[in-house]
């Protein structure tokens, strides 16, 4: 049985519609946040987790549809 995978336009498309979505269905992780701007390749996302005694950890994720090379084109 195949599988489908759904195509996404970009890395802000694929961000919105795939990473954000299961970000937020995760109960452990809060506060997910598209913070991607203008003139940036990656797109930010951040967002929250509960730990132990209910202190708020936050954590970001930064979403590239190409090679990461530590340059700015």
């Amino acid at each position: 049985m195949k599988t489908a995978i759904k195509k996404f336009k970009d890395e802000k498309d694929f961000t919105i519609n795939a990473v954000m979505p299961w970000l937020r269905s995760r109960k452990d992780y809060g506060d997910v946040e598209y913070t991607g701007g203008n003139d940036e390749y990656g797109r930010d996302v951040v967002f929250s987790k509960l730990e132990i005694g209910n202190r708020k950890i936050w954590w970001a994720v930064q979403v590239k549809d190409d090679d990461i090379k530590g340059t700015h084109k």
